[in-house]
């Protein structure tokens, strides 16, 4: 997660607070998991409290003040500890992919998420109607190898809870992707099917891009021998700009501009955009993002700094 955005010097930052001021606050400081609990249970949004635990999780701090937390009474407390134990896991790994992952790294990420994912299952209990165990759940399902069926399964769980739920959508199409032993065509029918049945302004249209990016990677070699020739078709292919357009359309059309998640969407529809070569589309998102940079797709460029390959699409348009 995390997004940049500008402050009084003009140079973005990165916030993973995803525009909650008090949340920002809280991260600004020590650790203080009473108060990290009492504003995650303020959040009745269901996605901002996803956030704030999401969030709050990512503290490195943390892990001293939830040792042994494992086994406190508080469930949100556990909840905190089991996610930072999900969070660690993926850290642990690295962002590369199985084939440049160490042994030792792959160990850890083992470990670590076994044992997330088995206080994730009692927290899911403990915790019923609660939508935060149940969309990491999903992620366990992708990162342990459970297959799409389990991780699919474990979203229908999800929905009954947040038909909608952003996050939770997001792991699920990673689980479908090649990148994780899907196929495109599953991947993009996916997104494709969500955005159709959702209503306008809803972030599920996110998916849609999300979808794209994941199978553009897939083919650059993250799911096998590189193939750059078949990675550029993809953003030469009509089907693929009509379909985005319709869900960018759907995406905007609603009243939703603080949802949680929608910066990070609007990002991956401005890369999309750009690949495409589609001006007009990249100024609206453009516009909308008013400099708010997230980490993803971005980081799939060959700078090191996001925010330089973002502010190149930004300066191109300016050439044409």
């Amino acid at each position: 997660m995390g997004w940049f955005r500008k402050n009084a010097g003009d140079r973005p930052r990165l916030s993973p607070a995803d525009g909650d001021e008090e949340l920002e606050q809280l991260l600004a400081g020590d650790v203080d998991l009473s108060a990290y609990v009492d504003l995650v249970q303020s959040r009745s949004h269901v996605e901002k409290r996803a956030v704030a635990v999401h969030a709050l999780a990512l503290s490195q701090q943390l892990q001293e003040a939830v040792s042994g937390a494992g086994a406190s009474e508080d469930p949100q407390v556990r909840l905190l500890a089991a996610v930072h134990l999900h969070n660690m896991a993926w850290a642990a790994r690295g962002r590369g992919v199985v084939a440049v992952t160490s042994e030792q790294q792959a160990g850890d990420f083992l470990s670590l998420m076994t044992e997330a994912e088995e206080r994730l299952d009692l927290l899911s209990l403990d915790l019923p109607g609660d939508e935060v165990p149940l969309w990491y759940l999903v992620s366990c399902a992708r990162a342990l190898g459970h297959g799409a069926e389990v991780a699919l399964q474990r979203l229908d769980r999800l929905r009954e809870v947040a038909p909608t739920h952003r996050r939770g959508h997001s792991h699920a199409l990673r689980a479908l992707s090649p990148k994780w032993g899907g196929t495109e065509e599953h991947t993009q029918q996916f997104a494709w099917s969500l955005s159709e049945s959702s209503m306008a302004g809803a972030t599920v249209h996110g998916l849609v891009p999300e979808a794209l990016v994941e199978v553009w990677i897939s083919r650059l070699g993250a799911a096998g021998p590189p193939d750059p020739e078949g990675a550029a078709q993809l953003w030469r292919d009509a089907a693929t700009a009509h379909r985005l357009g319709i869900a960018w359309a759907a995406f905007t059309g609603g009243q939703n501009a603080d949802a949680p998640w929608r910066v990070r969407d609007l990002n991956t529809f401005l890369f999309a955009f750009a690949q495409l070569g589609e001006d007009d589309l990249v100024r609206q998102a453009l516009d909308l993002l008013d400099g708010r940079v997230s980490e993803y797709p971005w980081r799939y460029l060959p700078e090191d700094d996001v925010t330089i390959s973002y502010a190149a699409v930004a300066a191109e348009l300016r050439r044409r």
